[in-house]
Protein backbone atom coordinates (compact mmCIF):
# COMPACT_ATOMS: atom_id res chain seq x y z
CA UNK A 1 0.00 0.00 0.00
CA UNK A 2 1.67 3.54 -1.35
CA UNK A 3 1.08 6.45 0.48
CA UNK A 4 -0.81 7.93 -1.80
CA UNK A 5 -3.21 5.18 -1.63
CA UNK A 6 -3.11 5.34 2.23
CA UNK A 7 -4.19 9.25 1.94
CA UNK A 8 -6.69 8.04 -0.22
CA UNK A 9 -8.87 5.47 1.63
CA UNK A 10 -8.09 8.10 5.20
CA UNK A 11 -9.84 10.85 2.60
CA UNK A 12 -12.58 8.45 1.81
CA UNK A 13 -13.19 7.43 5.19
CA UNK A 14 -13.40 10.84 6.47
CA UNK A 15 -15.73 11.86 3.85
CA UNK A 16 -18.52 9.01 4.48
CA UNK A 17 -17.95 9.55 8.12
CA UNK A 18 -19.16 13.40 7.25
CA UNK A 19 -22.00 12.25 5.18
CA UNK A 20 -23.19 9.46 8.29
CA UNK A 21 -26.08 10.99 10.18
CA UNK A 22 -25.16 11.50 14.47
CA UNK A 23 -28.44 8.81 15.07
CA UNK A 24 -26.94 6.18 12.74
CA UNK A 25 -22.99 6.88 13.98
CA UNK A 26 -22.92 6.14 17.65
CA UNK A 27 -19.34 7.63 18.74
CA UNK A 28 -19.52 9.97 21.76
CA UNK A 29 -17.11 12.54 21.93
CA UNK A 30 -16.05 13.87 25.37
CA UNK A 31 -14.63 17.04 24.35
CA UNK A 32 -17.18 19.74 24.81
CA UNK A 33 -14.95 22.44 22.49
CA UNK A 34 -15.68 20.21 19.21
CA UNK A 35 -19.20 19.94 17.95
CA UNK A 36 -20.78 19.43 14.55
CA UNK A 37 -18.94 19.97 11.42
CA UNK A 38 -15.56 20.98 13.33
CA UNK A 39 -16.10 17.44 15.42
CA UNK A 40 -16.90 15.43 12.28
CA UNK A 41 -13.44 17.16 10.54
CA UNK A 42 -11.28 15.86 13.87
CA UNK A 43 -12.74 12.51 13.03
CA UNK A 44 -11.79 12.35 9.53
CA UNK A 45 -7.95 13.87 9.88
CA UNK A 46 -7.61 11.09 12.76
CA UNK A 47 -8.83 8.89 10.05
CA UNK A 48 -6.44 9.84 7.65
CA UNK A 49 -3.93 9.86 9.87
CA UNK A 50 -4.53 6.30 11.48
CA UNK A 51 -4.75 4.49 7.80
CA UNK A 52 -1.49 6.50 6.81
CA UNK A 53 0.27 4.78 9.98
CA UNK A 54 -0.98 1.55 9.39
CA UNK A 55 0.07 1.69 6.10
CA UNK A 56 3.62 2.67 6.84
CA UNK A 57 3.23 -0.14 9.41
CA UNK A 58 2.79 -2.43 7.03
CA UNK A 59 5.24 -1.87 4.83
CA UNK A 60 7.56 -1.74 7.48
CA UNK A 61 6.67 -5.28 8.72
CA UNK A 62 5.35 -6.99 5.49
CA UNK A 63 6.32 -5.32 2.24
CA UNK A 64 9.90 -5.78 0.58
CA UNK A 65 12.51 -3.08 1.13
CA UNK A 66 13.45 -1.83 -2.27
CA UNK A 67 15.99 0.64 -2.69
CA UNK A 68 16.61 1.86 -6.36
CA UNK A 69 19.65 4.57 -7.14
CA UNK A 70 20.34 5.86 -10.70
CA UNK A 71 24.12 6.52 -11.69
CA UNK A 72 23.28 10.62 -10.95
CA UNK A 73 22.29 9.69 -7.12
CA UNK A 74 25.19 8.58 -6.06
CA UNK A 75 28.58 9.84 -5.39
CA UNK A 76 28.65 13.01 -6.37
CA UNK A 77 28.25 16.46 -4.99
CA UNK A 78 25.78 19.19 -6.60
CA UNK A 79 26.80 22.65 -5.62
CA UNK A 80 25.60 26.54 -6.41
CA UNK A 81 22.12 25.04 -7.20
CA UNK A 82 22.87 22.71 -10.05
CA UNK A 83 20.98 19.80 -10.49
CA UNK A 84 22.48 16.01 -9.45
CA UNK A 85 23.03 14.95 -13.46
CA UNK A 86 24.66 18.27 -14.57
CA UNK A 87 27.27 17.83 -11.62
CA UNK A 88 27.47 13.92 -12.24
CA UNK A 89 28.54 15.04 -16.28
CA UNK A 90 31.39 17.29 -15.44
CA UNK A 91 32.80 15.22 -12.84
CA UNK A 92 32.52 12.54 -15.24
CA UNK A 93 34.11 14.64 -18.19
CA UNK A 94 36.90 16.15 -15.27
CA UNK A 95 37.88 12.63 -14.24
CA UNK A 96 41.68 11.20 -14.89
CA UNK A 97 40.82 7.11 -15.57
CA UNK A 98 44.03 6.14 -15.83
CA UNK A 99 45.80 2.91 -17.46
CA UNK A 100 43.03 0.84 -16.98
CA UNK A 101 43.28 -2.96 -17.06
CA UNK A 102 40.56 -4.95 -19.58
CA UNK A 103 37.11 -3.57 -18.59
CA UNK A 104 35.35 -6.91 -18.61
CA UNK A 105 37.21 -9.61 -16.71
CA UNK A 106 36.17 -13.17 -17.92
CA UNK A 107 33.51 -14.71 -15.34
CA UNK A 108 29.48 -14.88 -14.70
CA UNK A 109 27.21 -11.80 -13.57
CA UNK A 110 23.75 -11.66 -12.75
CA UNK A 111 21.48 -10.22 -15.51
CA UNK A 112 17.99 -10.49 -14.31
CA UNK A 113 16.59 -12.74 -11.07
CA UNK A 114 14.83 -15.68 -11.88
CA UNK A 115 11.41 -14.05 -10.63
CA UNK A 116 11.62 -11.31 -13.37
CA UNK A 117 12.01 -13.82 -16.30
CA UNK A 118 8.87 -15.69 -16.70
CA UNK A 119 9.34 -19.18 -18.84
CA UNK A 120 9.71 -18.94 -22.36
CA UNK A 121 9.45 -14.73 -22.03
CA UNK A 122 12.03 -13.39 -23.63
CA UNK A 123 13.70 -9.61 -22.00
CA UNK A 124 16.03 -7.25 -24.08
CA UNK A 125 18.82 -6.14 -21.77
CA UNK A 126 21.46 -3.29 -22.89
CA UNK A 127 24.13 -5.01 -24.61
CA UNK A 128 22.76 -8.49 -24.31
CA UNK A 129 19.60 -10.24 -24.59
CA UNK A 130 18.76 -12.98 -22.33
CA UNK A 131 15.95 -16.19 -23.15
CA UNK A 132 14.70 -18.83 -20.71
CA UNK A 133 14.15 -21.96 -22.28
CA UNK A 134 11.42 -24.68 -21.87
CA UNK A 135 13.50 -26.41 -19.41
CA UNK A 136 13.50 -23.29 -16.84
CA UNK A 137 17.21 -23.12 -17.23
CA UNK A 138 18.89 -19.83 -18.86
CA UNK A 139 20.93 -20.03 -22.44
CA UNK A 140 22.71 -17.20 -23.93
CA UNK A 141 24.33 -16.31 -21.03
CA UNK A 142 27.74 -13.95 -21.36
CA UNK A 143 31.18 -14.81 -19.40
CA UNK A 144 32.63 -11.28 -18.44
CA UNK A 145 31.96 -8.68 -15.95
CA UNK A 146 34.16 -5.83 -14.56
CA UNK A 147 35.06 -5.64 -10.41
CA UNK A 148 36.35 -3.37 -8.02
CA UNK A 149 39.43 -4.75 -6.13
CA UNK A 150 39.21 -5.42 -2.03
CA UNK A 151 41.07 -2.20 -0.35
CA UNK A 152 40.70 -3.07 3.43
CA UNK A 153 42.76 -0.06 4.75
CA UNK A 154 39.76 2.54 3.36
CA UNK A 155 37.60 0.46 6.23
CA UNK A 156 39.09 2.44 9.09
CA UNK A 157 38.62 6.21 7.86
CA UNK A 158 35.77 5.64 5.27
CA UNK A 159 33.37 3.17 7.15
CA UNK A 160 34.31 4.00 10.78
CA UNK A 161 31.45 6.57 11.30
CA UNK A 162 28.08 5.50 11.89
CA UNK A 163 25.58 5.28 9.69
CA UNK A 164 23.77 8.16 11.15
CA UNK A 165 26.47 10.75 9.22
CA UNK A 166 25.61 9.79 5.81
CA UNK A 167 27.09 8.81 2.72
CA UNK A 168 28.51 12.59 1.48
CA UNK A 169 32.08 12.23 2.94
CA UNK A 170 32.14 15.94 3.62
CA UNK A 171 30.16 15.48 6.89
CA UNK A 172 30.93 11.91 7.52
CA UNK A 173 33.11 13.06 10.49
CA UNK A 174 31.11 15.21 11.61
CA UNK A 175 31.43 16.24 15.38
CA UNK A 176 27.85 16.00 15.77
CA UNK A 177 27.79 12.08 15.48
CA UNK A 178 31.02 11.06 16.44
CA UNK A 179 29.82 9.49 19.60
CA UNK A 180 29.06 5.98 17.09
CA UNK A 181 31.61 4.50 15.85
CA UNK A 182 32.30 1.14 13.70
CA UNK A 183 35.42 -0.57 14.35
CA UNK A 184 36.63 -3.26 11.69
CA UNK A 185 39.23 -5.88 11.71
CA UNK A 186 39.59 -7.35 7.94
CA UNK A 187 41.29 -10.56 6.64
CA UNK A 188 41.20 -11.09 2.95
CA UNK A 189 42.78 -14.68 1.67
CA UNK A 190 42.22 -16.60 -1.58
CA UNK A 191 41.12 -19.94 -1.76
CA UNK A 192 43.68 -22.82 -3.20
CA UNK A 193 42.77 -25.41 -5.47
CA UNK A 194 40.39 -26.20 -6.62
CA UNK A 195 38.52 -23.47 -5.70
CA UNK A 196 41.22 -20.90 -7.26
CA UNK A 197 38.33 -18.24 -8.96
CA UNK A 198 37.21 -18.00 -5.19
CA UNK A 199 38.51 -15.51 -2.36
CA UNK A 200 37.52 -14.97 1.45
CA UNK A 201 37.68 -12.01 3.26
CA UNK A 202 37.03 -12.42 7.21
CA UNK A 203 35.06 -9.27 8.44
CA UNK A 204 34.68 -8.68 12.06
CA UNK A 205 32.52 -5.91 13.66
CA UNK A 206 32.01 -3.99 16.40
CA UNK A 207 29.94 -1.13 17.51
CA UNK A 208 30.78 1.92 20.41
CA UNK A 209 28.43 4.39 21.61
CA UNK A 210 30.26 7.22 23.75
CA UNK A 211 32.89 5.07 24.13
CA UNK A 212 31.35 2.09 25.32
CA UNK A 213 31.60 -1.05 23.69
CA UNK A 214 27.79 -2.85 22.68
CA UNK A 215 28.61 -6.38 22.28
CA UNK A 216 25.60 -7.15 21.53
CA UNK A 217 26.05 -5.65 18.39
CA UNK A 218 29.42 -7.61 17.43
CA UNK A 219 29.22 -9.35 14.16
CA UNK A 220 31.31 -12.04 12.39
CA UNK A 221 30.64 -11.92 8.26
CA UNK A 222 32.39 -14.03 5.80
CA UNK A 223 32.47 -12.38 2.33
CA UNK A 224 33.20 -15.07 -0.29
CA UNK A 225 34.10 -13.88 -3.78
CA UNK A 226 33.15 -16.36 -6.67
CA UNK A 227 34.67 -14.64 -9.74
CA UNK A 228 35.15 -11.33 -10.42
CA UNK A 229 31.30 -10.36 -9.79
CA UNK A 230 29.63 -11.89 -7.22
CA UNK A 231 30.11 -11.97 -3.70
CA UNK A 232 28.29 -14.11 -1.10
CA UNK A 233 28.34 -11.84 2.48
CA UNK A 234 27.06 -14.64 4.89
CA UNK A 235 26.64 -13.73 9.00
CA UNK A 236 25.50 -15.47 12.07
CA UNK A 237 24.37 -13.72 15.21
CA UNK A 238 22.94 -14.82 18.82
CA UNK A 239 20.34 -12.06 18.37
CA UNK A 240 19.88 -10.81 15.07
CA UNK A 241 20.09 -14.31 13.58
CA UNK A 242 21.58 -15.18 10.32
CA UNK A 243 21.45 -14.16 6.69
CA UNK A 244 23.30 -13.97 3.36
CA UNK A 245 23.54 -11.25 1.29
CA UNK A 246 24.47 -11.90 -2.56
CA UNK A 247 26.25 -8.88 -3.80
CA UNK A 248 26.59 -8.84 -8.06
CA UNK A 249 28.09 -6.36 -9.93
CA UNK A 250 26.80 -6.62 -13.90
CA UNK A 251 28.99 -4.53 -16.56
CA UNK A 252 26.78 -2.39 -18.27
CA UNK A 253 29.31 -0.37 -20.35
CA UNK A 254 32.80 0.71 -19.88
CA UNK A 255 33.20 2.63 -16.20
CA UNK A 256 29.59 1.77 -16.05
CA UNK A 257 28.28 -1.11 -13.68
CA UNK A 258 25.10 -2.13 -11.79
CA UNK A 259 25.44 -2.98 -8.49
CA UNK A 260 22.29 -5.01 -6.55
CA UNK A 261 22.11 -5.99 -2.96
CA UNK A 262 19.75 -9.38 -2.15
CA UNK A 263 19.20 -10.26 1.19
CA UNK A 264 18.32 -13.64 2.23
CA UNK A 265 17.34 -13.86 5.67
CA UNK A 266 15.92 -16.68 8.51
CA UNK A 267 12.24 -16.48 8.56
CA UNK A 268 11.50 -16.38 11.88
CA UNK A 269 13.17 -12.60 12.55
CA UNK A 270 10.63 -9.53 12.10
CA UNK A 271 11.30 -8.45 8.30
CA UNK A 272 12.21 -5.02 10.15
CA UNK A 273 16.13 -6.44 11.25
CA UNK A 274 17.10 -7.53 7.57
CA UNK A 275 15.53 -4.33 6.32
CA UNK A 276 17.69 -2.46 8.75
CA UNK A 277 21.17 -4.53 7.48
CA UNK A 278 20.67 -3.67 4.19
CA UNK A 279 19.60 0.21 4.51
CA UNK A 280 22.98 0.18 6.48
CA UNK A 281 24.78 -1.80 4.53
CA UNK A 282 23.31 0.52 1.43
CA UNK A 283 24.82 3.64 3.44
CA UNK A 284 28.28 1.97 3.86
CA UNK A 285 28.49 1.25 0.09
CA UNK A 286 27.22 4.62 -1.77
CA UNK A 287 29.87 6.20 0.56
CA UNK A 288 32.40 3.56 -1.64
CA UNK A 289 31.09 4.67 -4.34
CA UNK A 290 31.63 8.91 -4.15
CA UNK A 291 34.96 7.30 -3.62
CA UNK A 292 35.03 5.03 -7.20
CA UNK A 293 33.69 7.91 -9.04
CA UNK A 294 36.43 9.96 -8.52
CA UNK A 295 39.66 7.53 -8.30
CA UNK A 296 41.99 7.06 -10.76
CA UNK A 297 43.77 3.65 -11.42
CA UNK A 298 47.19 3.42 -11.25
CA UNK A 299 49.35 -0.10 -12.53
CA UNK A 300 51.93 -0.01 -10.20
CA UNK A 301 50.81 2.35 -7.18
CA UNK A 302 52.89 2.69 -3.95
CA UNK A 303 51.67 0.54 -1.22
CA UNK A 304 52.37 1.16 2.52
CA UNK A 305 52.41 -2.15 4.85
CA UNK A 306 48.33 -1.88 5.43
CA UNK A 307 47.81 -2.01 1.71
CA UNK A 308 50.14 -5.72 1.19
CA UNK A 309 46.07 -7.21 0.73
CA UNK A 310 46.02 -5.03 -2.32
CA UNK A 311 48.87 -6.47 -4.54
CA UNK A 312 48.19 -10.03 -3.60
CA UNK A 313 44.43 -9.14 -4.68
CA UNK A 314 45.31 -7.90 -8.05
CA UNK A 315 47.52 -10.80 -8.45
CA UNK A 316 44.66 -13.37 -7.49
CA UNK A 317 42.27 -10.98 -9.71
CA UNK A 318 44.64 -11.08 -12.93
CA UNK A 319 43.65 -14.69 -13.14
CA UNK A 320 40.64 -13.67 -14.72
CA UNK A 321 42.24 -11.75 -18.11
CA UNK A 322 42.76 -12.91 -21.15
CA UNK A 323 44.84 -12.05 -24.32
CA UNK A 324 41.58 -10.98 -25.99
CA UNK A 325 40.00 -9.54 -22.43
CA UNK A 326 38.91 -6.04 -25.02
CA UNK A 327 40.13 -2.67 -23.57
CA UNK A 328 39.02 0.66 -23.31
CA UNK A 329 41.23 2.38 -26.05
CA UNK A 330 40.39 -0.66 -28.19
CA UNK A 331 36.91 0.04 -27.84
CA UNK A 332 37.01 3.84 -28.31
CA UNK A 333 38.87 2.81 -31.50
CA UNK A 334 35.78 0.60 -32.89
CA UNK A 335 33.35 1.99 -31.62
CA UNK A 336 31.99 -1.39 -30.36
CA UNK A 337 30.41 -0.99 -26.90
Amino acid sequence: MSTYAALSVGLGLGAVLLTLDSGVFHLRWEFPALRGAAERIALCVTAGVTVLALGWLYRLLFSPLELLRTPDEVGYIAEDGRAMARAANEARRRRKVGELPPVYPNGWYRVLDSHMLARGEVKNVYILGMYRGSDGKCEKIPYEIPENGADIAHLGHLHTPGILSGVDLRYTNSKTWDFVRHDWKVEWEPEPEPNSHCSQMLVNHSLTVFGCHWPLLDLHVVARQVGPGVVFLKFDHSFLGRGIMMHCVTPVEPLLQCVTHTMFYQANIPAVVPKFILKAESIQFERDVMIWNNKKYIPKPLLVKEDSAVRRHRRWYSQFYSENSPRLQYQRDTLDF
